[in-house]
């Protein structure tokens, strides 16, 4: 008789446990799992956009340099490799198809120029490098540049506008300290026009989007006005181009 009522307590003292337990609906489970964020482009940002504001519309009301490397410090990974907090960080861009492709099969390893294209050439080679989407980074690893100085440079140019900046076999657009915007002419393809320097800076934009990794960047691309000329970020420790510096 004691153990049947024991029993029975048992069972009775168990009851609340489980008809206490929540039930999860998982159709609204499923939704939040697939929804997407109310406005998940706000906090994005792209140093060739920023650019392309400035140069399309410089009297408008644009991101200082200071706060435009604030804002690529706080936008998720898309384009280059990722950043964490110390010192400038990076910056990864919103942009169009990236977003939706995995790094991997956005990433490719090739040579430092494709072939038949110019690039420059010093006494010391380059290595190979990422080729992301028309910006190949790291050519030079060991001449990268400060992301503020090239943050200064770029919008220097985009506030020159329009104006040609004109290419020579090799030219420095803008320097900041050890770090520079060059171009080259690539001498086999037919340039109609000279470069803008709002294309020159958009180019470097580009670089930046693809190439900054705690707070470093380093790589090249083609202009974006001008097919005929390449655009590069690089820093120099010497503060000058090489006398020995060509497009090759």
């Amino acid at each position: 008789m004691f153990q049947s009522l024991y029993l029975a307590l048992a069972v009775l003292a168990v009851v609340p446990m489980v008809t206490a337990a929540p039930r999860v609906d998982v159709s609204k489970t499923n939704a939040l799992l697939t929804s997407p964020p109310s406005s998940p482009s706000q906090d994005l940002f792209s140093f060739e956009s920023w650019i392309d504001g400035i140069s399309t519309n410089p009297n408008g009301t644009h991101l200082s340099s200071d706060e435009a490397i604030a804002a690529a410090i706080r936008t998720p990974m898309s384009r280059g490799k990722g950043v964490e907090q110390p010192d400038l960080q990076r910056r990864k861009s919103p942009v169009l198809k990236v977003l939706r492709r995995s790094l991997l099969q956005v990433r490719k390893v090739v040579k430092s120029t494709k072939p038949g294209e110019k690039g420059l050439k010093t006494d010391e080679a380059s290595t190979v490098g990422i080729g992301l989407e028309g910006v190949q980074c790291n050519t030079y690893p060991r001449q990268l540049s400060v992301v503020s100085n090239v943050v200064f440079c770029i919008e220097h140019l985009a506030r020159i506008g329009n104006k040609p900046c004109y290419t020579q076999q090799v030219t420095s657009y803008c320097q900041s300290g050890p770090d520079f915007i060059i171009g080259w002419r690539k001498i086999d393809e037919l340039s109609i026009n000279a470069p803008s320097c709002a294309g020159v800076a958009r180019s470097a934009g580009r670089i930046m989007d693809f190439c900054t990794f705690n707070g470093k960047v380093m790589g090249q691309t083609t202009a974006f006005d001008d097919p005929a000329v390449g655009v590069m970020i690089r820093a120099f420790p010497e503060g000058k181009l090489p006398d020995n510096i060509t497009a090759e």
